[in-house]
């Protein structure tokens, strides 16, 4: 799978705002990841290639 961020390290994410995205191998499918509350990123993995159980995104609260 591949992971693609769309936001840059130490913005502030609204609710239901688009953070990431994961495609299959061949983008076959594409899931797209949303901000579940209003938290500010603080961490990102910039390895494209990603597996289940991998942690992607690090968020903190104010």
């Amino acid at each position: 799978m591949v992971f693609l961020c769309v936001t840059q390290l130490g913005n502030f994410v609204r609710k239901e705002e688009e953070v990431a995205s994961i495609s299959g191998t061949y983008a076959l499918v594409v899931v797209s990841i949303k901000a579940t509350n209003p938290r500010h990123l603080i961490g990102v993995n910039n390895n494209p290639v990603v597996n289940i159980g991998y942690a992607l995104l690090d968020v903190g609260e104010e």
